[in-house]
């Protein structure tokens, strides 16, 4: 008989005559490694900083670590290193360190996009390694690796979290190229997550419009792209993912010096799935333009939420047939009393708050659309992972048409030019 690694530690202990106590799962603390490469201004490390620092974890020791990437040319990084220098005497277990090859040619913002060199992806992949080393010497749990650009709510780490996966990002939208101000040009928000390479929203089942509803919608999804808001979980990097370049198997083009690209391919080939997790709010900071707001989103995203939700608010839930053990657990996101699940479920956690858990006995009645569970009763273990009121992602929120009454959501990426003008001329005359 083949023992697991488990069973063998376990089977070791009885004999070991000191043996070494650890907590059980549900009472230990993990020790996560919250780590960034930063070339931005004050404006930008001001709340993302602040956000990365408030986030509400259970049971979770935040350690964080930044490497910067100034160049000696940027007119920003004595102002940034000021802030992070006080965010690291202000904050325990902080530390930063400065890295001084950038050279200061290879990246910059132009008039309505970003423009990255091969060489800033490659130094970009190499200094986010360190990080990934760092981890893994210093025996963390988890790495969660966030760029300096992306401000989250204050609950994003728990949900990454809660996704129970090796390799989970939290998703947001951004408008990648920023339309003059007298351009007519009309350019949709996408995704930091994607299904095939370098950056195409269709693929394994999806059309691009049912995987941009899926995360409008707020799913859990398995996706083979993302990346700058990722937890990875100890098991994925001692396996050995990582932004080391791929030499072979990615599509020919600048976007594929991405080093994003390169740890996606690499977590392939080591059958490491990618999960997105579309249930954060999350805002990118990705447009000079936009660096003012940032204040505002920080405010927005860290208001307070429900304890218990009402009818219509956001729910996120876990539920596990406890009954057929097999079977993995579902993650359930939507508005509550609209979720699709069976009355009872949605009963409980009407009476849940956010965190609680319960047994639920589920009656399934003969006109249930699985046939194998008609007129059959099964407890299931639902948790109420987290609530919070009504609202759309932001940024893509621009794009999206929206009932007034009813809540109702028609992506513009899915009409045509002319579709979309007269829609917006009815919504207009309503």
């Amino acid at each position: 008989m083949v023992l697991t690694k488990e069973e063998r530690a376990h089977a070791e202990s009885i004999l070991d005559a000191n043996p070494t106590l650890a907590p059980i799962p549900p009472k230990q603390v993990a020790r996560i490694l919250v780590a960034s490469v930063i070339r931005k201004p004050s404006i930008v490390l001001a709340p993302f900083l602040r956000q990365v620092s408030t986030q509400v974890v259970e049971r979770a020791e935040l350690t964080f670590h930044w490497v910067t990437d100034f160049a000696a040319s940027d007119t920003v990084a004595p102002e940034a290193l000021t802030a992070l220098s006080k965010f690291c005497s202000d904050t325990p277990r902080s530390t930063f360190t400065q890295h001084h090859s950038n050279l200061g040619a290879d990246y910059g913002d132009g008039p309505t996009t970003r423009h990255w060199a091969p060489s800033a992806f490659a130094r970009m992949g190499a200094l986010k390694n360190q990080l990934i080393q760092k981890a893994l010497s210093e025996g963390f749990d988890a790495l969660w690796l966030i760029d300096a650009d992306v401000i989250c709510d204050n609950w994003t780490l728990q949900s990454l979290r809660d996704c129970e996966v090796p390799i989970v990002a939290g998703v947001y939208w951004t408008q990648w190229q920023r339309p003059l101000s007298d351009s007519a040009q009309i350019v949709h928000a996408g995704p930091q997550v994607w299904l095939r390479h370098p950056y195409q929203l269709d693929g394994h089942g999806y059309t691009e419009a049912e995987f941009r509803a899926a995360l409008i919608a707020r799913k859990l999804l398995r996706v083979w792209g993302l990346g700058a808001c990722t937890l990875f979980r100890s098991e994925a990097l001692t396996k050995g993912v990582s932004f080391a370049p791929v030499l072979e198997g990615l599509p020919a083009g600048p976007m594929s010096d991405g080093e994003d690209r390169h740890l996606a391919e690499r977590a392939r080939r080591l059958h490491l799935p990618l999960f997105a997790d579309a249930w954060p709010d999350i805002w990118h900071m990705y447009h000079p333009a936009e660096y003012a707001d940032g204040l505002k989103w920080q405010a927005q995203l860290s208001a307070l939420r429900p304890v218990t939700p009402s009818f219509g608010d956001l729910v996120s839930v876990r539920i596990t047939n406890l009954e057929q053990p097999g079977l993995a657990p579902q993650w359930v996101r939507g508005r509550l009393g609209m979720l699709g699940v069976v009355p009872e479920i949605e009963e409980a956690l009407a009476n849940l708050s956010v965190r609680d858990e319960r047994v639920v006995r589920v009656h399934f009645p003969i006109h249930y659309p699985l046939e194998q569970y008609r007129l059959k009763s099964f407890l299931f273990h639902v948790k109420l992972l987290d609530a919070k009121h009504y609202r759309l992602p932001p940024v893509v929120s621009r794009e999206l048409l929206v009932g007034a009454k009813t809540g109702a959501i028609v992506d513009a990426t899915t009409l045509a030019p002319a579709q979309l003008e007269a829609a917006l001329e009815e919504a207009t005359a309503l």
